[in-house]
């Protein structure tokens, strides 16, 4: 081993370091979050608690979308999506793992599915920096790599379709395309802003092709067409299903103000995008000039999934996990860009001081572009809680009580103890209350909760929609209260039976 040898290897390690630094705290990170919120036994919060009662209900082959005056509201996600989980709940019964566990596999398929197409032929580090910086979404996304949503499935599927579309235009496979526009349908299935994905194509052909003008609109509008099919014929004949998934989700506000914010916000915590952008920009290196580069897709999905996420997370009660799809293309800009911007860091022909400041600035905007607001929102980061505990003793205090028990406001309690879930009060206040949740409930929700022996009160889960006053009106008084549970009981059924505290 030479002296020759030995100088290029460690000056290429110290340049290295910074860049290999902020991957190992990204990962880091990350991997804690997820550990965390992968082991705790009860839900996250009211939603994705209806997301396992709907998948419990479809398991036992319960009806999962009804009228909600006759029957009980369900979740404003794609009609998939129970399903899916309901089926693990055949082999391993009902769980809060199984849809967190659906999500992880599908987000880190998404991420290795995504790297691989997009460092074909590069160096196996640029696929392991693109890998980590779409890991790092997760994050940003109020970790929803490990909640029990449908984002992750959808989006998975949407990536694969827009994949196909682009095989199906570079090969002239177009069986290809139209594999794309079937998993474009699946992905709406499992949640609505998927079909983004759809108008993708159309912008990405507006740069030369090898088809013809006329080709062109038919594979732009094909997506687009089956689209608009799927919900005619979801409209005419799965009409409830049209209600949950369109109807009920079209009344709630856009707020245009947080429009504006949210947009620009995502930008500007994006710093890595915003260098790579500026270089771009300065060199003029590394534009796509046909609709065969990657990169015209990669600008299509960029022109697409920002504005589409800045309108579902400014909807009212959008989370930042409706900002993932705008986050994944950032990131896809940034990985492709990497390609032309890291070889300078490695250029023996600018001094290693300068080189080794490049990477660092390389690897703080990293960090910076997947911890945004790092120290401070706390919300981000797993405290120490005492909910598992209580959440388990609950379901055991519920088994033992006669008659009917209902928890309105997590109704995998009763499920868990009884198979009997009831009504999500969260979910029927969606259903049923387009404007401020401060109305009261509807009520055949308020009979609903009346009917009960027992109502399991939540403290500190989201919003308090079943109050004590409510209660108190509804004949119920405390029977005994718990650090994150209270019971209420039935006067009519208090001289009867009266559990122990």
């Amino acid at each position: 081993m030479t002296e020759d040898w030995v100088k290029p290897r460690l000056r290429a390690l110290v340049i290295a370091a910074p860049i290999a630094a902020a991957l190992v705290w990204i990962v880091g990170i990350n991997l804690i979050q997820v550990v965390w919120h992968l082991t705790r036994p009860w839900p996250v919060d009211p939603w994705e608690a209806g997301q396992t009662m709907e998948a419990w209900r479809s398991s036992q082959g319960l009806p999962v979308y009804e009228d909600p005056e006759t029957g009980h509201a369900t979740h404003m996600y794609g009609a998939l999506a129970p399903y899916v989980v309901g089926l693990t709940f055949r082999i391993t019964g009902p769980n809060n793992y199984a849809g967190k566990l659906v999500s992880l596999l599908s987000g880190l398929v998404l991420i290795t599915v995504l790297a691989r197409a997009l460092t074909r032929g590069q160096a196996p580090w640029y696929f392991l920096i693109a890998v980590v910086l779409f890991f790092g979404t997760n994050f940003r996304a109020i970790n929803f790599f490990v909640w029990n949503r449908p984002d992750l499935p959808a989006l998975l599927l949407a990536t694969v379709a827009l994949i196909l579309f682009y095989r199906g235009l570079v090969t002239g496979r177009r069986w290809l395309y139209g594999l794309g526009v079937g998993l474009v349908i699946a992905a709406f299935f499992f949640k609505q802003p998927a079909v983004m994905v759809a108008a993708i194509p159309g912008l990405a052909l507006l740069f030369p092709s090898p088809v013809s003008r006329r080709e062109r609109w038919l594979l732009a509008l094909i997506p687009l067409a089956a689209i608009a099919c799927t919900l005619l014929i979801l409209r005419h004949f799965f009409p409830m299903v049209y209600f949950y998934m369109v109807e009920n989700p079209a009344v709630h506000t856009i707020f245009l103000n947080k429009l504006v914010r949210r947009i620009w916000e995502l930008l500007l915590e994006t710093p890595l995008f915003l260098l790579l952008l500026a270089h771009a920009l300065m060199t003029g290196r590394g534009w796509p000039r046909t609709a065969r580069d990657p990169g015209a897709w990669v600008l299509a999905a960029l022109m697409v999934t920002i504005p589409a996420s800045g309108v579902t997370v400014a909807k009212a009660g959008g989370g930042d996990n409706s900002l993932l799809p705008a986050l994944l293309a950032l990131m896809a800009f940034c990985v492709l860009r990497l390609e032309s911007f890291l070889p300078r860091l490695f250029d023996p022909r600018l001094p290693l001081l300068r080189r080794f400041a490049l990477s660092t600035m390389v690897a703080v905007v990293m960090v910076m572009s997947v911890f945004p607001i790092f120290v401070l929102n706390a919300r981000y980061y797993p405290t120490p809680e005492l909910r598992a505990g209580a959440y388990l003793r609950a379901i055991a205090e519920v088994r033992t009580l006669p008659g009917k028990v209902l928890c309105p406001e997590d109704p995998t309690i009763p499920m868990m103890a009884k198979g009997t879930p009831g009504r999500s009060i969260y979910l029927e206040y969606d259903s049923a209350i387009e404007g401020d949740w401060a109305a009261p409930p509807p009520s055949y929700v308020v009979a609903h909760i009346a009917s009960a022996d027992y109502v399991v009160d939540v403290h500190e889960f989201s919003h308090d929609l079943v109050t004590a006053e409510l209660l108190r009106e509804l004949g119920f008084e405390p029977a005994y209260e718990r650090r994150y549970y209270s019971l209420w009981q039935q006067k009519r059924s208090s001289s009867s039976s009266s559990p122990s505290s």
